[in-house]
């Protein structure tokens, strides 16, 4: 416990029409000011809560955070949330760092969320240290999360190291998070995890790096797409250029629509999407179909050719996608050609 909690008449802060809902009565309120602090402040950024969040409504710091009190229990849909103040002096910022270190599960999440909310850059040594020997996953990711509301240099550096590490669900967070980040050092990370030994981390990278749809991060996939021999990372790719939509990328689907067959199995791996992999790497249409797709996405006209074609491949797969890319594309010359017997 960070301390006792002064009990609050509530019934007084409230405005008039919230008064009326509740009859006018005062309603006395004592919360455990760390569980309020997880829920109130992870309500307002998303972080991953460790106690549920049902019925609180506002909360704030009055003096740091052992002074974390409860002003309302109405329904959270008819009021905003009142972030809490930073904490006002060195020794309640101390008091924050010191909760990383706590026994206490709460505390040291209240603490990950609060730094996080103030972004605060001299915490990144801090988390970066937390987060190898800290076993709670749901304060794991707070403080990839926390990493990325900081986004400093070194908090960027810190979420590139993460994606070297062996735990593919942290390194899947990392890589989404340097996207939500967005800044040229995060993309930059990003492009060098396109080249990752780990096929799912070149896959996760590629549907980030779609997602970002930067110029720089466009650049990277096309380069990519010519020299990736693992078929799933490949399909992730193509999906990727897709949903960028950049047209600089349509030459490159359509060498990939109309081969018959790539060598996309020289490497498979053993590990747990093995099987995946041998089902992608074995059937060339599966990732052809990926390039269909993306072709739609893009919705240039120069792939009618191509996708008219794809039609007569007897291939289900390809036939399928490519008629939903012609339809997605909506020319009357690719119409016409999905009408013809």
């Amino acid at each position: 416990m960070l301390g006792s909690v002064p009990r609050v008449a509530i019934d007084s802060l409230r405005t008039p029409s919230e008064k009326g809902q509740a009859g006018g009565a005062t309603v006395m309120v004592q919360l455990n000011t760390a569980l309020i602090g997880c829920v109130l402040v992870g309500s307002l950024l998303g972080f991953p809560m460790a106690a549920p969040a049902q019925g609180l409504a506002e909360a704030y710091f009055n003096d740091g955070p052992s002074g974390l009190l409860v002003l309302t229990e109405t329904n959270t849909s008819t009021l905003k949330h009142r972030a809490p103040r930073k904490p006002r002096s060195e020794r309640h910022g101390k008091a924050v760092f010191s909760d990383l270190n706590s026994s206490d599960i709460t505390k040291r999440n209240l603490a990950i969320v609060t730094i996080g909310m103030y972004k605060e850059p001299a915490a990144v040594p801090a988390l970066t240290n937390m987060l190898p020997r800290e076993e709670a996953v749901t304060l794991k990711i707070n403080i990839v999360k926390a990493l990325r509301f900081i986004a400093t240099p070194e908090a960027v550096e810190a979420l590139s190291r993460i994606i070297a590490e062996e735990d593919s669900n942290m390194v899947m967070r990392a890589l989404e998070n340097l996207r939500l980040i967005g800044n040229e050092p995060a993309g930059s990370v990003l492009i060098k995890a396109l080249d990752d030994s780990r096929a799912y981390v070149r896959m996760a990278t590629a549907t980030q790096l779609g997602r970002l749809g930067t110029a720089q991060g466009i650049d990277a996939l096309l380069a990519r797409m010519d020299r990736e021999i693992d078929a799933a990372a490949l399909a992730y790719l193509l999906e990727a250029l897709g949903q960028a939509g950049d047209r600089r990328a349509v030459p490159g689907l359509l060498r990939t629509l109309q081969s018959d067959r790539r060598q996309l199995d020289a490497q498979i791996d053993h590990g747990p999407n093995a099987l995946m992999r041998k089902m992608y790497a074995h059937p060339g249409p599966v990732v052809r179909a990926h390039a269909a797709y993306a072709l739609g996405q893009i919705g240039d006209r120069s792939a009618l050719p191509g996708l008219i074609n794809a039609l007569t491949s007897q291939q289900q797969s390809l036939e399928t996608m490519a008629a939903f890319a012609l339809k997605k594309i909506n020319d009357p010359e690719g119409l016409e050609a999905l009408q013809s017997p």
